[in-house]
């Protein structure tokens, strides 16, 4: 294969992302890109590296990114990269027959491991022959190697296809295949580069929706290859096979119709496009891994790739599958996906573990991003494969899955598993030296997106769980104290209420009815004879009296007038009634004397 020569990163924060890349022998030190905006998107040139004596590049960055891997120029292909919490221990290679016709210096098979972990032990049993590191192994042969982190090793055949060929290691490693310049099918012509990262056996899947290719007439290459020992493999419901692991069958299927592929354990399909000699449109051959039901994804946000030197000519392409019932709900850049394009390709609904399944084509923009996602269903999935080609003087191509949701399926029986060696470690020629992997040794991060993508991107470290118990005993005791106070609140304010009420019971209002003498009973009511105390004689003594209500000495008081002026006035009239009373004694005395002297 040839080496990467572009990395086209897109991000999916919302502030700025800051990547780290760092290739040995490419750059004088690690080369950092800024991503910035509501649509982040950067390409990064790497140096051109003897294809001879590849190199890994490492990825690191402050948010969540997609990289996508590109080998520009006349022979192109592109693969999406996968995060390093993605990887695993065990792995198939897929690649593709080589062709007669094909120039032996063209030439080439190959398969690349990265170790991520220092001191990394790896076993490669081979499908087909091989060379490494100037040694030529025959088919069939146990090759074990210890590889340091970003550390490359390199297998490469002139002549035979190695998929099949079975990878373990005691430690997560990347494996990337694929071939130089490969004719799909060997008996077309116009050969081009293929090449895609392998998903690790416990990400494979058991359900798989086929599509074919928009603008292409000669149908497509599947392969389907198995992880473990008697795997049923059914197409259609109809036509089943028994596949052995490492073993894989090869179909074509023709540009108008879906295919449904099922396994009764984890399988891996491989979609090639043919060499644009079988339909006339001289387009060249690509490699992709087709997506299982179980990866689908939630949504997705990706950039154009464009890797013709005059991308005017290159043609871009996505195929997008998903249950039927969920097309009024799937938005593209924010807007409803037109369900019209879904009815053009009716030919293409398939029905697939108790789901319906649609899918279409649309033409993508060059230069534009994308983003797709389900409006008001947060758990509905979709598959999305991006592809295109260019023709002419220029004729060049490319293929790749736009994410996986990585589910474990560790659900499948692997009682069969095909590691049964002994847990000693030896280097000997021909001798295993691997113990059994039964299941993932390392802690798996499931994606619902696609942002997750690296190279071989840094292990995202956990938080430190100190800190994280700090952080919440630190919420504890301010929400302690906070409760306590509102609590003490309460409470005095309930006291406040309770004097009030105490204070408001000292003072009773009682609803009366004042006569027009101003005199009202104890009780409120208007009485008409009354006993009341006065002041009105000469000696200034109390005396108790009789008086009727209607003959009152003077009426009712305004509430408004101060008491000292009310108890003025009164001290006024008391002394005029006195005085009215002296008189009137007098004056029956001097009627007295006027009687007394008439009569004598």
């Amino acid at each position: 294969m040839e080496s990467v020569n572009e990395l086209h990163i897109a991000g999916a924060a919302r502030s700025q992302s800051r990547v780290i890349i760092t290739t040995p022998g490419a750059f004088s030190g690690p080369v950092q890109k800024e991503l910035t905006g509501d649509h982040q998107f950067g390409i990064v040139s790497l140096k051109k590296m003897d294809d001879a004596s590849p190199v890994a590049t490492l990825i690191q960055s402050t948010s969540d990114i997609s990289v996508v891997g590109v080998v520009a120029g006349n022979n192109t292909g592109a693969f999406l990269a996968l995060p390093t919490d993605a990887l695993g221990t065990e792995y198939y290679v897929a690649t593709y027959n080589i062709a007669p016709r094909v120039h032996r210096a063209k030439r080439g098979n190959e398969f690349i491991i990265i170790g991520t972990t220092q001191d990394t032990v790896v076993e490669v049993t081979l499908v087909g022959s091989a060379r490494y590191e100037g040694e030529t192994y025959a088919n069939g042969s146990r090759v074990q190697i210890t590889i340091n982190r970003l550390d490359i090793a390199r297998f490469v055949s002139k002549t035979d296809d190695l998929t099949g060929t079975h990878i373990i290691a005691t430690q997560p490693i990347a494996v990337t295949s694929g071939s130089k310049c490969a004719d799909v099918p060997v008996t077309s012509r116009y050969c081009d580069h293929l090449v895609e990262q392998m998903p690790p056996f416990h990400f494979w899947g058991s359900h798989f929706v086929t599509t074919p290719l928009a603008e292409r007439e000669g149908g497509d290459i599947f392969r389907v290859m198995a992880g473990r020992n008697g795997t049923n493999v059914t197409i259609n419901n109809e036509w089943h096979t028994v596949l052995n692991a490492g073993e894989f069958f090869e179909r074509s299927v023709p540009s108008n119709v879906s295919w449904t592929i099922t396994g009764s354990k984890p399988i891996l399909v491989l979609q090639y496009s043919k060499g644009g000699s079988t339909d006339k449109t001289n387009a060249d051959p690509s490699m992709m891994v087709v997506p299982a039901l179980e990866q689908y994804f939630t949504e997705a946000l990706f950039a154009p790739v464009d890797l013709s030197p005059d991308t005017s000519r290159l043609s871009s392409y996505l195929n997008i599958v998903l249950q039927c019932e969920l097309i009024p709900y799937l938005n593209q850049n924010m807007f409803p996906v037109h369900p019209t394009i879904f009815q053009e390709f009716v030919s293409f609904n398939v029905s697939i573990a108790g789901r319906n399944m649609c899918s279409a084509h649309i033409r993508l923009n060059r230069g534009e991003n994308h983003f797709f996602q389900f409006e008001e269903l947060p758990d509905a999935t979709l598959s999305l494969l991006r592809y295109g080609h260019a023709v002419g003087d220029i004729a060049t191509s490319y293929g790749l899955p736009v994410g996986f949701s990585f589910n474990d399926n560790t659900c499948f029986d692997l009682s069969n598993n095909l590691l049964s060696v002994p847990r000693s470690w030896t280097n000997s020629p021909g001798t295993s030296g691997i113990p059994p992997i039964d299941s993932p040794r390392f802690p798996i991060t499931k994606f619902d997106d696609t942002m997750d993508g690296l190279l071989l991107s840094e292990d995202k470290q956990p938080p430190d769980q100190s800190n994280i118990l700090a952080i919440f005993l630190i919420i504890f005791i301010i929400s302690l104290i906070i409760v306590t106070l509102l609590i003490g609140y309460v409470v005095i304010l309930k006291r406040r209420i309770e004097t009030l009420e105490v204070e408001k019971k000292k003072f009773i209002s009682v609803p009366v009815t004042v006569g027009f003498d101003g005199y009202i009973g104890l009780d409120g009511s208007q009485i008409a004879h009354r006993e009341y105390m006065t002041l009105n004689n000469s000696e200034e003594m109390w005396h108790l009296n009789n008086r009727r209500s209607d003959r009152s000495v003077f009426r009712g008081i305004h509430p408004r007038i101060p008491s000292a002026v009310i108890a003025h006035r009164y001290r006024r009239r008391r002394r005029a009634v006195s005085a009215a009373a002296d008189n009137r004694v007098y004056k029956a005395s001097r009627s007295e004397s006027l009687r007394e002297t008439l009569s004598s």
